[in-house]
């Protein structure tokens, strides 16, 4: 089983993408471990379909083909989804009634996969797996400065909430993060949301003295519905690492 590490949508997801997941369990061959949890799986978006006019919802194809064992090797897997956007039929048929042709006006939604998604992988082929080896030592922990964010921004206007649609891809401001307290910063990134480390790196488009600015869905992807705790890896203006941490209520908007 492998979890979906992201939130995608086939109107922010374009195909080609690549797709992130961990595996959700430790997988056993007696009582060696040969894949273990947490392991991030890369896979990719096979297929878009766009949301179209006459309420023709979006899709989405997307999956894995490979799983990394403990001994490094990729193990072939068949794990893939495809999934259509909520059926607007009944919209569109009331549209047309009301108003004639012109209700073939009224749009699809797109579709989407919420962080957090399970997929079942089977495995493909026979492998020798060398057992696994003990857990790797804990990292030295280094003295790290920390501060808060004091405030958040969509665009120019503070918020306390963000809304965001999954079945419309609208366009959307950046995410203005206040970290007054950090001092000039040459670089930003988001490096966990509610302690779980991010799979890619998510950089900041653009820092400044206690301000900085990000892609708004590069974030919104990796957080869940309702409250978020962001942790976010700054880099000073001598080098220096600190740590920020940011509250973001999001609210991912769909019909239920």
């Amino acid at each position: 089983m492998i979890e979906l590490a992201h939130t995608i949508t086939s109107g922010r997801t374009p195909v080609g993408s690549p797709v992130f997941f961990r595996v959700a369990e430790n997988v056993t061959v007696g009582d060696q471990v040969v894949i273990r949890k947490g392991t991030v799986v890369e896979g990719r978006m096979q297929a878009v379909g766009d949301r179209g006019m006459a309420a023709t919802s979006g899709t989405i194809n997307f999956g894995v083909r490979h799983v990394p064992a403990v001994d490094g090797q990729n193990v072939r897997v068949l794990a893939s989804v495809s999934n259509k956007g909520r059926s607007r039929d009944g919209a569109m048929l009331g549209w047309v009634f009301m108003w004639g042709w012109f209700g073939l006006a009224t749009r699809g939604v797109d579709a989407f996969a919420l962080r957090g998604a399970q997929l079942e992988a089977e495995v493909l082929t026979d492998r020798t797996i060398a057992a696994s080896p003990p857990n790797p030592p804990e990292p030295v922990a280094m003295s790290i400065r920390s501060v808060e964010a004091t405030g958040v921004r969509v665009g120019r206007r503070k918020v306390d909430e963000i809304l965001v649609s999954l079945e419309r891809a609208t366009a959307l401001l950046p995410l203005v993060l206040e970290v007054p307290a950090a001092g000039p910063v040459t670089a930003a990134t988001l490096i966990s949301t509610n302690g779980v480390d991010t799979v890619e790196e998510v950089a900041a488009t653009a820092v400044a003295d206690g301000r900085v600015e990000f892609n708004l869905w590069d974030i919104v992807k990796y957080c869940d519905d309702g409250d978020n705790t962001l942790t976010l890896r700054l880099t000073g203006a001598g080098g220096e690492p600190i740590d920020a941490t940011a509250s973001l209520r999001v609210r991912l908007k769909r019909k239920q």
